[in-house]
């Protein structure tokens, strides 16, 4: 019995040693130190996309949208510059309205919205409910005079350094931070939208550019 008992502590030191030696590796190599002490701006870069991981596994064996035409085009003349809010491309269901319920019905979750005949994109900042803030409907051109404004170019994609690597980031990450927001489910536009939405490590493999704040052009 005794022999016994001292063969079960020995064990018990050995997995409580291999225990406590895996925490520190784990603690001390960069793919593993997410905390909030360690790593702020990684915590807030990717909360959102580990918040709604749930959304990339929905997305996965979500159908395709026959029905868009939505192009990347068109996702940046929605915009007046890269990162700039989108304009509210649809009649407003409520006019005096700050948003709210009323634009999370469709783009909370991005189901599918019978009098559009289309899925609806996924807002990245659900939390964010005051959406008229920042969304302004889309204006009459009637109503303005014409200008030399030219509207700045969306940076350019599949810039990855191998081929067949994963693109970097080449975007910032301010209240974007829930990656399968644009690029997964059927209503995000195909030319971006990710072939594998269930993994919601995204900087795992993704990196921004210039650390996220500024893009470059590919070169000729």
């Amino acid at each position: 019995m005794t022999r016994y008992c001292r063969i079960a502590l020995a064990m018990g030191m050995i997995a409580a040693t291999v225990f406590v030696a895996g925490t520190a590796l784990r603690g001390s190599h960069p793919a593993y130190s997410r905390t909030a002490e360690a790593a702020p701006e990684v915590i807030v870069a990717e909360a959102d996309t580990f918040k709604f991981a749930s959304q990339g596994e929905a997305f996965k064996s979500a159908p395709e949208n026959p029905n868009s035409s939505r192009t990347l085009e068109q996702f940046h003349s929605r915009r007046a510059y890269p990162g700039a809010p989108p304009v509210i491309p649809h009649p407003l269901f409520e006019d005096r309205s700050f948003g709210g319920k009323s634009c999370l019905a469709c783009h909370r979750d991005g189901g599918y919205v019978p009098p559009f005949k289309a899925y609806a994109p996924v807002t990245p900042h659900p939390d964010l409910v005051n959406c008229r803030q920042c969304h302004v409907p889309q204006p009459e051109k009637s109503l303005f005079k014409g200008s030399d404004w030219a509207r700045v170019a969306g940076p350019p994609i599949d810039q990855e350094a191998l081929p067949a690597g994963p693109p970097p980031i080449p975007h910032t990450l301010q209240l974007r931070e829930n990656c399968v927001a644009c690029h997964g489910g059927p209503g995000a536009v195909a030319e971006i939208r990710s072939p594998h939405p269930e993994r919601a490590n995204c900087r795992q493999c993704h990196v921004p550019i210039g650390g996220g704040t500024m893009f470059r052009r590919k070169e000729q």
